[in-house]
């Protein structure tokens, strides 16, 4: 905490908390602004298919993925038809 700024600091440190603030970028917005961007996010790269090994639950009102222990036991059968 500055009291008496003698030295000037006060404005100084101003300057470079206002130049941080302008080159921070929020990389969760800018995903979700950027189409491109949202294909990393993806299960498997050359497939829209979600991977069924990987089980979801819900807490606190959103969701997360289940540990080894919350998993349901899932049978996968292939449709070759």
């Amino acid at each position: 905490m500055i009291i008496d700024d003698k030295l000037g600091l006060n404005a100084h440190l101003e300057e470079r908390m206002a130049r941080l603030r302008e080159a921070v970028v929020c990389e969760w917005t800018e995903t979700v602004n950027t189409p491109s961007a949202q294909t990393r996010f993806k299960h498997f790269i050359n497939s829209d298919k979600r991977d069924p090994n990987v089980q979801m639950v819900p807490e606190r009102e959103q969701h997360r993925p289940a540990t080894p222990y919350e998993r349901i036991p899932v049978t996968l059968v292939e449709d070759n038809a």
